[in-house]
């Protein structure tokens, strides 16, 4: 059987292209001579496709042997999950190629055949290859493995194999970099100015929902808390958190957070919750203390921000020097990057999830799809929930880290659609990392050291629709005090739930100053929300976002009431429906008859009068007999959750007390109570 030998030089390919032919890459590796270590540069890192290549260069993800030069050469023989008649076999040499000397196929009996064979090697003038030998004919039996011979003592520096594979077709294998749809269609990168950016170290931005506030850390600025002249040459880090405002066209000049957010040691914002009234902060702060690893929460009082405390993350531990959080838009899912034992190398990110007494469950690794045996870092969740965007050097990308997008497929976070680069226009061959987007996904915030005023600065870029994650509603307004109409000045929190199962969905809280809030929600459920307050009943919004148009971004205003529980006051319970025309109560109704069931029970000797009203349509005894019937509905329905029938009384009013106009007139249709003893 004749042989011949194609040699492809890996030039630095940008395309997306889809090769033409298959190719079937390893799966598993059955032997090896050596490796640097069982996660990093390990035997293992040869299966599957090339995540080195096109650009090739030192990288933990490619297989290097223990030593440098062995004399006694190396080895490796890995197999293929579906075995093929090969007329190719390709090994991508990531660094320092040409070692190689003999090729031998195994068939599915695990008999050996050499195909290639050379008595020496000699140092190629390029970096990096990918080695192609290609058979006059295809095998006649099927290639179930391949052992790889290498001469590394010819060969001077240590040897990396990034990957092999085999094919049916002779057609070479062209190393390319998977990229992101429209990953070449986003508008010019702009720089957010000398007001944002300085000749300092900008990094870590964090956009608001409603795009419109920017934190961000800075080092070796001279305003820092702890700069020092020789900070730099020393490497001490001085990171201080900076804030910067849009005023519609144009950034102000940014401003230093105070005490005790910022200190005399190093300080980060990770990220800034959709109602911007909290912040989740680098670190386990101690007053007067360095702090300790972890992760803090602070929110705003009535007196300014207050002092961080500590997150509790059972099992928390990280075996790296640094750690990076993203606390998510519900505040329930908590994103870290750390170095842990089941890793798969360097920093991998792992998520967390809030427990009922307010701790977070033991972190856990979301898995081989996004981890490598690189370093990942800035993960950031979009406000869909599953949207993911990171940075990692453990991906086919243009320099040394590139930023990447992925999307949750269900809810083991473990089940990850293939990461893809987001192009070349975000990506160069720095350092890209730490990207931010607002609720509306319209612009991408990010860092990178092309064209700065210092040694990183914070660009932004406009978003193709393709990259955008799934689009979401931003709902704002006030909490109010229904009895006096004026705003509350205090930190309220905000809960919402998804209809009609009356799962918790999240929290926010509202500024202290003016009452203001904010929450963002995707467009795949029906939710309930309402304030909570001690001594008040919070009033529920009901809204549907199945509903919202072409599933564009919305942005909708409503305020919040709370009712305080004194006698005359009247609370209306928007989320209870009823069949059309019927009595009979529909099921997302359950959630909100639990909370009064829940009042009623605390407050054993409330009485209530259950209080019915339709439109003001139709014939009006009709419409008083359905009112009254389905008050009376509500009734049974508290008697049956065990409310005594002394508490409460009912009454029809039909059409007669309309709150809307006609054009409006469906949102008539509502039951309210009236507190008559307390």
């Amino acid at each position: 059987m004749n042989f011949k030998l194609v040699s492809v030089l890996c030039l630095f390919f940008l395309s997306n292209s889809v090769q033409s032919q298959y190719f079937e890459w390893a799966y598993e590796v059955k032997e090896f001579s050596s490796q640097k270590d069982f996660k990093q540069y390990s035997a293992n890192q040869v299966l599957g496709k090339p995540n080195v290549l096109p650009q090739g260069g030192v990288s933990p993800c490619a297989w290097e042997p223990l030593r440098e030069g062995n004399k006694k050469g190396e080895s490796i023989y890995v197999r293929f999950k579906n075995p093929l008649f090969t007329k190719q076999v390709v090994v991508c040499e990531s660094r320092n190629p040409g070692s190689i000397i003999q090729i031998d196929f195994i068939n599915t009996s695990g008999d050996e055949f050499t195909v290639y064979k050379k008595e020496a090697v000699e140092p190629l003038t390029v970096e990096n290859r990918v080695f192609s030998y290609v058979l006059d004919e295809p095998t006649k039996f099927k290639v179930k493995g391949v052992r790889l011979h290498l001469q590394t003592s010819d060969i001077k520096g240590f040897n990396a194999i990034d990957a092999i594979a085999i094919s049916e077709s002779d057609k070479p294998f062209v190393p390319t970099i998977k990229l992101a749809p429209d990953a070449s269609n986003y508008g010019k990168p702009e720089n957010l100015s000398a007001e944002v950016n300085s000749v300092a170290y900008e990094f870590l931005p964090q956009i608001s929902s409603d795009g419109k506030k920017l934190y961000y850390s800075r080092r070796y600025h001279p305003e820092n808390y702890s700069y020092k002249s020789l900070n730099e040459e020393q490497g001490y880090p001085d990171d201080d958190i900076w804030v910067s405002e849009f005023d519609g066209t144009k950034w102000t000049h940014a401003e230093k957070l105070p005490l005790p957010l910022n200190n005399n040691f190093p300080n980060a914002a990770y990220t800034i919750t959709p109602d911007g009234n909290s912040l989740l902060l680098s670190g386990a702060y101690n007053k007067n203390a360095p702090p300790e690893k972890g992760v803090s929460y602070s929110y705003k009082s009535i007196d300014g921000w207050s002092f961080p405390t500590p997150l509790v993350i059972n099992g928390f531990y990280n075996a790296g020097p640094y750690s990076e959080f993203y606390l998510g838009t519900s505040k329930k899912v908590l994103l870290m990057t750390l170095v842990r034992e089941e890793g798969y190398g360097d920093n991998d990110v792992y998520v967390s999830f809030i427990n009922k007494d307010k701790t977070w469950s033991v972190p856990k690794n979301i898995g081989p799809i996004i981890n490598t045996a690189g370093v990942e870092s800035s993960p950031f969740l979009a406000a869909d929930n599953k949207t993911l965007y990171f940075s990692s050097d453990g991906f086919s990308g243009y320099g040394k880290r590139d930023l990447f997008v992925t999307k949750r497929l269900d809810d083991t976070w473990v089940n990850w659609s293939e990461p893809v680069n987001l192009g070349n226009v975000i990506n160069s061959d720095e350092n890209e990392s730490y990207y931010s987007i607002p609720a509306s996904g319209e612009y991408a915030y990010f860092v990178s050291g092309k064209q700065s005023l210092g040694k990183n600065d914070i660009f932004r870029v406009k978003l193709p629709n393709t990259i955008k994650p799934a689009p979401v509603s931003l709902i704002s307004g006030q909490i109010l005090d229904k009895s006096t109409g004026m705003v509350v000045h205090e930190s309220i929190e905000i809960d919402y739930e998804i209809l009609p199962e009356g799962i918790e969905d999240g929290t926010a809280l509202s500024d202290p100053k003016d009452g203001a809030f904010s929450i963002v929600l995707p467009h795949e459920s029906v939710y309930g929300f309402r304030a909570t307050k001690e001594g008040y009943y919070g009033e529920s919004i009901y809204l549907d976002l199945t509903l919202i148009e072409h599933k564009n971004y919305e942005e909708i205003t409503c305020d919040l009431n709370l009712v305080p529980l004194e006698v005359g006051q009247k609370i209306l319970l928007r989320n209870v429906g009823f069949e059309q025309g019927k009595s009979e109560i529909l099921g997302f109704s359950a959630p909100e008859l639990e909370r009064l069931v829940v009042l009623l029970k605390q407050n054993p000797k409330m009485i209530i009068r259950l209080e019915g009203h339709t439109e003001a349509k139709g014939y009006q005894d009709w419409n008083l007999k359905l009112s009254e019937e389905r008050v009376v509905a509500v009734k049974d329905y508290l008697i049956s959750r065990g409310i005594k029938s002394t508490q409460l009384e009912t009454k029809g009013y039909g059409g007669s007390q309309p709150l809307y106009s006609d054009y409006q007139s469906e949102m008539n249709r509502r039951v309210e109570f009236e507190i008559l003893a307390k």
